[in-house]
């Protein structure tokens, strides 16, 4: 009876050490307004109050009172609602819209820009209609840029009348934000559904970017498709 005494306290305060070091990363790579001078005198008091707090007397009201400034963190942290309204860059300014009616797919501002470099482009959308009794197939696209264990992934949707429609899914960047991969882990940016065709998604990452882009025709029906 001990031992699994022991064993229970051992998994609280485990528990409660996971929970701790994520509400700190949390702070520290949020999407808050905050200098990181800030963020490191947030990260510096809450770990001050949580030693002085378990180190001296433990016991379970202690073990509760800790919670609170971690579940404080996660209430703010996971009820975050993304923003339609900000200053987007261009390639992702725009959201597209389908509208669908019978065997008719109608889509708004599929994205077709034309490139002389990543950064240097005439923007350009446009609207087309597509006749989904015309589908043929769904391509795969994965794109690499750097270890080979991480891809970026797309798919393109084939039609018979030689039409193409490409989907990725993206960080909506506003102007004068660079993109990070730990930033995006802790929610900085909002997500668009890019609608492009295959010259202006493809061709960037293979042109411009210098990326490994791969395409691999998948074995299924047109229904499924579809």
């Amino acid at each position: 009876m001990k031992i699994t005494k022991m064993f229970f306290k051992f998994l609280i305060y485990i528990s409660l050490l996971v929970a701790l070091l994520w509400s700190l990363l949390i702070v520290l790579f949020g999407p808050w307004s905050l200098s990181m001078t800030v963020r490191g005198g947030l990260v510096a008091g809450i770990l001050i109050f949580q030693t002085v707090l378990l180190y001296y007397k433990r016991s379970k009201k202690n073990v509760f009172i800790a919670l609170i400034p971690i579940l404080i963190i996660f209430y703010f942290f996971y009820t975050l609602k993304p923003s339609l309204e900000s200053n987007w860059q261009a390639d992702v300014g725009r959201l597209p819209e389908a509208h669908i009616s019978g065997d008719l797919l109608k889509v708004k501002n599929i994205r077709n820009f034309k490139y002389r470099s990543e950064n240097d482009y005439d923007v350009n959308y446009y609207d087309q209609e597509y006749d989904l009794t015309k589908i043929a197939g769904v391509d795969l696209l994965l794109t690499y840029w750097g270890d080979p264990k991480i891809a970026h992934v797309m798919l393109t949707f084939r039609f018979a009348d030689k039409k193409y429609l490409t989907i990725s899914i993206e960080a909506r960047k506003q102007i004068g934000e660079e993109y990070s991969a730990v930033k995006g882990f802790f929610r900085n940016y909002e997500l668009i559904y890019v609608v492009a065709d295959e010259e202006d998604v493809v061709k960037l990452r293979t042109n411009y970017r210098n990326e490994h882009v791969y395409l691999y025709h998948l074995v299924t029906p047109p229904e499924r498709a579809r």
